[in-house]
């Protein structure tokens, strides 16, 4: 495939990401003299869940619509009133936070940048953390686009007004996509860009022309090597067809891709990354089993837009969203996600607990408990002759004391009591001495950090060197020190160490060495070398998510395959005893870095 920007491999995949906010992003429509917003209840709405993501209050949903207080029925239409905050002018005021631009928070803000400045003329030579800056935001609903009405199947379109075209073409929105105005008007892709052919990438302001609409389409995003499928759909759809949508296979990322800044940040990068990376995942599977359709949407860092997006109806069509990284965020999916029945896979929230009592839930990190359980039990199974030896220097950290802890607890369950060695400043041969003739000993810092480390590792070796037999002396540690490079990395090789961790990625393994490849060939730059690595995360996860929803036609009531990913390993496990719980992951790597620069990962 040729080298691709990311809004490029997007629109190539037929992919789009979208931003929504509130009940004021609803369509409008004149309702008996009365300029509304409208919305058409899905099925299994309820009048608590619906009010929950149009941001109002259940009593307020039944004021504006008192037909439906008994409950709602699917394809009734709601109508609330504009409100006057909406048709007026209003002034918003806005702390700078550190990194903000004045490009960005006009963009925000939704006005030009002459337009911020002129209203706060101190910031015409740059931001300052802390500045207070307002300006006057106009009507969100221009005075030619705030009549419309609905347009019902089979209704002559000479009667009907579209409803955010005025005259003067479509004044594009912030968050807007080409597929999202098409498929609001009634037209494809294909012809908006034909009525348009000077528009590029979309920003608010743009205004284009709306064609009007030959037929009655459907648009389908499917996932292709370059194009996007467009369906044109039969006049009477058959019962057949419409088993045949409910069949698709569709997953949706909500991540904070923050497109609003003028240069998204570290986090927001790192998103992006994992992102492409999934989009790799389903470059490779493309030919594997049938077609999954992949949406993704901008949480913009905040919960208002995650209930915006969940508003939006395609989401009930979803089989599985990835969530973002924000715990606040996390339960507004999860509960919308066992409201309607979609999974809800939490990649980014390490201590999450939710899966424990949401069927719904599906926790990627091995929790931190059980991660201490299988690493400990592990390490009793593989050395079940070695003595444990807990080294301990007075006065220096113990960030590790936690699993020193367990480790003594569910040791002295098997019958095992683990000695502490606490020694000064550096550790040596004499603090060594009394272990020299104990027989095989495993060593166990209470820190991980890499100074600490380094204090331990000369001793060790020598002693080692001495030992009848070299795996008489082994050494035990951290996540952490999977990232240690230098001649710290090169002692642990010496060691034989033991790592526990929940990833690791071999740079030189090939399956690496190829994804890479495809990342920089697909985006023409390589991947961040951050730990874990975003790129290869979503790589991992893709493959995962794509194979289950084939593998179970999107129902992950039943145990998923494992799957063991060039960084991350997947094993899906019930959390609780009932199928009230849902699931979590029960991966645990042990990473042995040995002599001669040898590193080899056991999935546990």
């Amino acid at each position: 495939m040729r080298k691709l920007t990311l809004m490029a491999a997007l629109a190539a995949l037929g992919i789009t990401i979208s931003a929504s906010a509130g009940i004021e992003q609803l369509p409008l429509v004149e309702h008996d003299g009365v300029l509304c917003h409208f919305y058409e209840v899905q099925p299994k709405e309820t009048i608590y869940s619906l009010s929950n993501r149009l941001g109002i209050t259940s009593q307020q949903l039944i004021e504006a619509n008192p037909q439906v207080a008994d409950g709602l029925k699917a394809n009734t239409i709601l109508y609330f009133p504009v409100s006057e905050e909406e048709l007026q002018p209003r002034t918003v005021t806005h702390q700078v936070k550190k990194g903000e631009t004045i490009y960005g928070l006009s963009k925000q803000m939704g006005v030009s940048v002459d337009d911020l400045i002129a209203s706060n003329p101190e910031i015409k030579d740059g931001l300052r953390a802390g500045q207070t800056i307002s300006v006057t935001i106009p009507s969100a609903i221009p005075s030619d686009k705030r009549i419309a009405t609905v347009t019902k199947p089979g209704q002559d379109e000479s009667h009907a007004t579209d409803a955010a075209a005025g005259n003067d073409g479509y004044v594009v929105k912030q968050g807007e996509t080409f597929y999202s105005i098409a498929h609001a008007n009634g037209i494809t892709v294909s012809e908006l860009e034909q009525a348009n052919p000077m528009a590029g990438v979309l920003h608010p302001g743009d205004v284009l022309v709306i064609p009007k609409p030959d037929r009655a389409i459907a648009v389908e995003e499917t996932y292709t090597d370059e194009t996007t499928t467009i369906v044109p759909e039969p006049e009477t759809a058959t019962s057949e067809a419409a088993a045949q949508e409910s069949r698709k296979l569709k997953v949706a990322l909500m991540l904070p891709f923050m497109l609003s800044q003028e240069k998204p940040d570290k986090a927001a990068t790192r998103f992006t990354e994992f992102y492409k990376g999934f989009l790799l995942a389903a470059d490779t599977l493309r030919n594997e089993g049938e077609g999954v359709s992949i949406y993704a949407y901008d949480t913009a860092g905040n919960n208002d837009s995650v209930r915006a997006i969940l508003m939006r109806p395609e989401m009930k069509e979803m089989m599985m969203i990835i969530a973002p990284d924000s715990e606040q965020q996390l339960a507004t999916i999860g509960e919308w996600g066992r409201d309607n029945s979609v999974m809800v896979l939490n990649t980014f929230v390490v201590r999450d607990t939710t899966q424990n009592a949401n069927p719904v839930m599906m926790q990627a990190n091995l929790p931190h408990g059980r991660m201490y359980d299988r690493a400990i039990d592990a390490l009793a199974e593989r050395y079940p002759d070695h003595r444990i030896v807990v080294l301990k220097r007075d006065g220096g950290p113990e960030d590790h004391a936690e699993f020193i802890k367990e480790l003594n607890l569910r040791l002295g369950q098997k019958g095992v009591t683990p000695t502490t060695l606490t020694y000064s400043d550096k550790l040596n041969q004499q603090d060594l001495a009394a272990f020299a003739s104990a027989g095989p000993t495993v060593f166990i810092p209470i820190s991980g950090k890499q100074a600490e480390l380094n204090r331990i590792l000369p001793a060790l070796i020598q002693m080692k060197s001495a030992a009848a037999s070299p795996d008489d002396v082994m050494l035990f540690g951290y996540p952490e020190w999977i990232t240690y490079r230098g001649e710290t990395l090169e002692d642990m090789q010496t060691m034989n160490t033991i790592v526990y961790s929940r990833f690791y990625n071999d740079a030189e393994d090939p399956d690496t060495k190829s994804v890479e490849e495809s990342f920089t060939r697909w985006y023409g730059r390589t991947m961040e070398q951050a730990v874990p690595r975003q790129g290869l995360l979503g790589f991992d996860t893709g493959m995962m998510v794509i194979r289950a929803l084939r593998n179970n036609h999107g129902n992950f009531g039943r145990q998923i395959a494992p799957h063991r990913g060039v960084q991350n390993g997947y094993d899906f496990r019930r959390a609780g005893d009932s199928e009230t719980s849902g699931w979590v992951n029960d991966v645990l790597y042990f990473v042995n870095f040995r002599p001669g620069g040898v590193i080899d990962r056991t999935m546990l």
